[in-house]
């Protein structure tokens, strides 16, 4: 019993260390493709709606001034 035990442990281990070995190629695939796509569509739809990119950026910056008082 306790050798079964030892050789599901280790298949395990050896699960664990190869799914570990590919969550960086994983997370970097999937941040490559999801931003890309996603990028496209928010720059289809403010094209669409003839809103441009300075306009949300000064809007952004005002609402994190806003949300954020600065002390001294």
């Amino acid at each position: 019993r306790s050798r079964r035990i030892y050789i599901v442990d280790r298949h395990v281990n050896s699960i664990r260390e190869e799914l570990r070995d590919d969550l960086g190629l994983w997370i970097r695939r999937r941040l490559t493709k999801g931003i890309g796509v996603q990028g496209q569509k928010a720059q289809q739809t403010l094209a669409v709606h003839g809103i441009e990119e300075k306009v949300l950026r000064h809007e952004w910056q005002q609402q994190r001034a806003s949300e954020c008082p600065r002390t001294s």
